[in-house]
């Protein structure tokens, strides 16, 4: 993701806050197909018979496309989704499941899945084309300090504590020079 290791330089978590898909499908076959994107909360790994159960699911985008040289082009673009929308709670937004540090990814997550049925047991021999951009709106926070070792000493001077034997030494000091510009100036 464009711009993502520059951030995470800075910061030391991450949280995906929502996303939207852009998918762009060509059928290369001569049969036709069944195109779809929707998010989940779980993985569908091989799973395909959850992909059948999806084309009533409210968030699912879906098109027909034809045998090749037809109306084989389609592309589905997903509204904005927020992962409170997929998971179905507001703890996206806390629950430190739903964020990680910026060099792993979270425990719990939010999936965007890509699909082609064919409807029956049909193999596809010549494939799709597929292009895929998907935009997401990240929210990064600094706790790297909880999971790192603390700063040298001497690398913020200007934030150094100060000792009770420090500040009366200062203090003698200015008293001092005030109480000399005090003399000289004329009454």
């Amino acid at each position: 993701m464009p711009g993502f290791n520059e951030m995470a330089g800075l910061y030391g978590k991450y949280r995906v806050l929502r996303f939207k898909t852009s998918v762009i499908f060509v059928n290369l076959e001569e049969i036709p197909l069944n195109a779809i994107v929707f998010p989940s909360n779980f993985d569908l790994g091989a799973n395909y018979s959850q992909v059948q159960s999806q084309f009533g699911n409210s968030f699912s985008k879906y098109r027909y496309l034809s045998p090749k040289g037809g109306m084989d082009r389609a592309t589905i673009v997903t509204p904005w989704l927020s992962a409170r929308q997929i998971v179905g709670t507001d703890s996206v937004y806390l629950d430190d499941d739903y964020s990680a540090n910026t060099n792993t990814s979270p425990t719990n997550n939010s999936y965007i899945n890509v699909a082609i049925w064919t409807g029956n047991t049909s193999l596809l021999s010549n494939g799709v084309g597929v292009q895929i951009v998907i935009t997401c709106e990240v929210r990064f926070s600094e706790t790297l300090h909880n999971i790192t070792s603390p700063d040298p000493p001497g690398l913020h001077p200007e934030l150094k504590q100060s000792s009770s034997d420090e500040v009366d030494v200062l203090t003698a000091q200015f008293n001092s020079v005030l109480q000399q510009v005090r003399s000289q100036t004329p009454k």
